[in-house]
Order: structure tokens, then C-alpha cells, then sequence
């Protein structure tokens, strides 16, 4: 009799680092402002953000609402596990969708925001992603520094 084993499927982490030209009280509030939040932050390529909704506290939760081309609505959200502002978040993510996108198991998302003067360096640390999905987290969470980089100068 053949052993049926079950799959396991790898988990990987994206870990980044990005040095803002701006404090760290300046970049934490972009990155936890709703209404600062749709101009940088869909992290999902061709996706707009059309609701943000965050509660920022420890315990606090949030909901993103983006509209993405191939699907009708797309809803990322999750809860903050930690919450120490300006230096520190921890937050869970997940997706959710009204269209043809696969689910995607629950991650966790860490950020330090380090204040070096009138600068900031942003350490990032996305655990918990399978691992075919490594290269496409990293790429769009670039392009996330990348467009929340411009909104902070």
C-alpha cells in the first residue's frame, strides 16, 4: 500500500529596506493615514484604492478596498498586532475578493520606521508568503516605497 504524504507548502519572507527623506513621525503618519493611504499604498499591481478604513491601535483593525481590472473588488485586510507609533508595526494581511482571484493564506507584516534625523529608514518584513509569490510581494511593496516615498518629501 502506497503512504499518502500531504503536501506542505514553503513559506517565504520578503525582508526590505528603504531610506526616506523624511523624520519618522512624518513617514508613519503616511503610512497609517487613510486618506494618505490611496496615494501610495495598493500594493497589488493595477489595483486603485477606493476605500481605506483603519482603526491604528493595538488590536485595531483595517480594511483596504481596491478595484483591480480582471476582478470586481478586492479587500485587503487584517489586524494590528503591534502598534508603537513612530518606530514600529505589526500586522496581519489577507485578501479577499468578489472576482477570479486565488485566495491567499494569511501573512504577517512588520515595519520599523528608524528616525536617523531628517530621515527615516523602513525595514520590512513580510513572513508567511508562499513562496511562488516571493518575487511579485517584493516587486509591489518596492513600488509601494516608491510611490510613498514621493508623497513624504
Amino acid at each position: 500500500m502506497t503512504e499518502v504524504v500531504p503536501l506542505v507548502k514553503r513559506t517565504s519572507n520578503v525582508k526590505l529596506a528603504h531610506l526616506f527623506e523624511a523624520p519618522a513621525r512624518r513617514v508613519f503618519r503616511a503610512w497609517t493615514d487613510d486618506a494618505e493611504a490611496r496615494f501610495w499604498f495598493p500594493v497589488v499591481a493595477g489595483a486603485e484604492l477606493v476605500c481605506a478604513e483603519a482603526n491604528v491601535r493595538k488590536g485595531g483593525k483595517y480594511k483596504y478596498t481596491m478595484r483591480v481590472e480582471d476582478i470586481d473588488e478586492l479587500v485587503m485586510h487584517g489586524k494590528y498586532r503591534v502598534c508603537d507609533e513612530p518606530s514600529k508595526l505589526i500586522f496581519t494581511m489577507r485578501f479577499d475578493s468578489s472576482g477570479d482571484f486565488e485566495p491567499v493564506p494569511k501573512t504577517t507584516v512588520a515595519v520599523e520606521f528608524e528616525d536617523h534625523d531628517t530621515r527615516t529608514q523602513v525595514l520590512l518584513d513580510h513572513s508567511g508568503l508562499q513562496a511562488e509569490t516571493e518575487s511579485s510581494v517584493s516587486r509591489e511593496w518596492r513600488r509601494a516605497f516608491a510611490r510613498l516615498a514621493s508623497r513624504v518629501v
